[in-house]
């Protein structure tokens, strides 16, 4: 299956709509409104990612961490960490990146989206080069300030301004699941 800007934004568009459709009251849970993140919470999160080629044909496992800070009540910018085995323990990779998370509901399901900016560095299979894409996801809340989260995204690395297009071509999926806390 190719996906294309038009599909990746499509998909995008979609999830954003779901999101507002579906309303803050339909997913209960023990978390209150009080309980969710506002303009100051910072966020810590822990998980597991992958990342696979276009066509899902080769991939990595990945341990990733991130903080965040909320600079407003739906919108926080984080800091991701991480690191990858590519089949071998000699060759590894990992990825530093910058991400903005605007999230659409105020109750315990709290779907995101946003764009993220980085650095991809490794071992044998991977060079340094800069990455940039965009990815959507899911925070579901348990009680408190505790929350179980997935994402997914489409991103390109790129050595110099003039690849955009050719690097979109050329992109990955990235997938992430875990835990998180804010306070």
């Amino acid at each position: 299956m190719r996906f294309n800007k038009t599909t990746i934004l499509g998909l995008a568009a979609s999830l954003l709509l779901a999101s507002l459709a579906a309303g803050q009251n339909n997913f209960p849970s023990a978390a209150q409104s009080a309980d969710l993140p506002r303009a100051g919470s910072k966020e810590m999160t822990f998980g597991g990612s992958g990342e696979s080629d276009r066509s899902f044909n080769n991939g990595s496992l990945s341990l990733e961490g991130s903080w965040g800070h909320y600079t407003t009540d739906r919108l926080m910018i984080s800091g991701r960490q991480t690191i990858s085995n590519i089949g071998s323990r000699r060759d590894w990779s990992g990825s530093t990146v910058l991400a903005a998370d605007y999230h659409f509901l105020t109750g315990a399901f709290r779907p995101f989206i946003g764009p993220n900016f980085g650095v991809r560095y490794g071992g044998k299979s991977v060079g340094d080069s800069f990455a940039l894409g965009a990815h959507a996801g899911a925070k579901y809340y348990l009680a408190g300030n505790a929350f179980f989260f997935g994402r997914a995204g489409y991103s390109y690395t790129f050595d110099r301004a003039g690849d955009f297009d050719e690097a979109w071509d050329k992109g990955r999926w990235g997938y992430a699941f875990g835990v998180g806390l804010h306070f």
